[in-house]
């Protein structure tokens, strides 16, 4: 069983969910929730860790929010770049093929599956392909976007299979301006030791 926490000061409520029939609907919910409760802006910000097939980005879109989507594996973005561009969110959508870390790197990734688990190097020799991928830190990517004055973040979705305490840990900086007002992050301890994480 996974956990998705809404993180809202002063407390969290978790959200549970068994199936991937499950996570779509708490994603939409998300979306219809998240964006609009509060009085936030009328285009609000999303930036989405783990995009895979892209269906928080797109929904996120399609709902009037500005979304900048974040996915390590390369194989995910010509099924949602299709998607965008038949949706007319072009304007609306923001792509970033490039993984999030506590630490500026580059990884090889499989290129034959958006499928998030064991597509790094290590788990990859069977499995076809690799493209190097260029990794930077939460901080590196969203310190200049809340200091700019762009605006606030008004939801952080991260969905990265186990490396989302090091996607933290990265992000510190940027967490603590006080501008990212909702985060949303699925905890999944299973894949922490095949992603070195403790």
């Amino acid at each position: 069983v996974s956990s998705f926490f809404l993180c809202t000061p002063p407390g969290a409520v978790t959200i549970k969910f068994m199936s991937a029939g499950d996570e779509r609907v708490i994603t939409r919910r998300m979306v219809a929730t998240v964006l609009y409760e509060g009085g936030w802006e009328r285009r609000p910000r999303v930036v989405d860790i783990g995009m895979n097939d892209g269906l928080l980005t797109l929904a996120a879109a399609a709902n009037g929010a500005r979304v900048i989507a974040y996915d390590i594996a390369p194989s995910c973005f010509p099924f949602v770049s299709t998607s965008i561009a038949r949706s007319s969110l072009l304007q609306s959508v923001t792509l970033r093929n490039m993984g999030l870390s506590n630490s500026t790197q580059s990884l090889s990734v499989q290129t034959t599956t958006c499928n998030p688990i064991g597509m790094l190097e290590q788990s990859s020799a069977k499995r076809g392909p690799v493209r190097k991928v260029p990794v930077r830190t939460m901080d590196d990517e969203l310190l200049p976007l809340v200091q700019s004055g762009h605006g606030e973040i008004s939801m952080l979705k991260i969905d990265a299979e186990g490396a989302e305490i090091r996607i933290f840990a990265g992000g510190l900086k940027a967490i603590g301006t006080g501008r990212i007002r909702q985060i949303i992050v699925e905890v999944n301890t299973r894949y922490w030791p095949r992603l070195f994480t403790t």
